[in-house]
C-alpha cells in the first residue's frame, strides 16, 4: 500500500483551504457601481442623525410598497388560475351532462 507523504497532504491542505476562505468582492473595484455604492455609503455617513432616520423610514416604507404590490399581484394570478380551472370543470362536467349517453 503507497501512503503519500505527510508534507504534501499538508500542503494539499493549505492549498485547499487558501482557496475556501479568499474572499472575492461582490462588486468589482473599477465597475460604476462601485463608485455609485461608495459616493452613497459617502453621502449617507455625512447626513445627520434625523436625516438617516428619516431615510431609512422612507426605505422601509417604499420597500413595504413594493411587496404589498407583489403580494397583490400573487393573489391575482393564484385567483385568475383557481377561476380557470373552475370554469374548466364546469365546462367538462355540464359538457359531460349535456352529452347522449351511449348505453346499449
Amino acid at each position: 500500500m503507497n501512503i503519500p507523504d505527510d508534507s504534501k497532504i499538508k500542503e494539499k491542505l493549505k492549498e485547499l483551504e487558501a482557496k475556501l476562505y479568499q474572499t472575492t468582492p461582490i462588486i468589482k473595484e473599477d465597475s460604476p457601481l462601485f463608485s455609485l455604492v461608495t459616493n452613497l455609503q459617502k453621502n449617507l455617513q455625512q447626513l445627520s442623525t434625523i436625516w438617516r432616520i428619516i431615510l431609512i423610514v422612507a426605505g422601509v416604507l417604499i420597500l413595504f410598497s413594493i411587496l404589498t404590490i407583489i403580494l397583490k399581484l400573487v393573489s391575482t394570478f393564484v385567483s385568475v388560475a383557481l377561476l380557470v380551472v373552475l370554469i374548466y370543470l364546469g365546462y367538462r362536467f355540464f359538457l359531460s351532462a349535456s352529452s347522449p349517453s351511449t348505453k346499449e
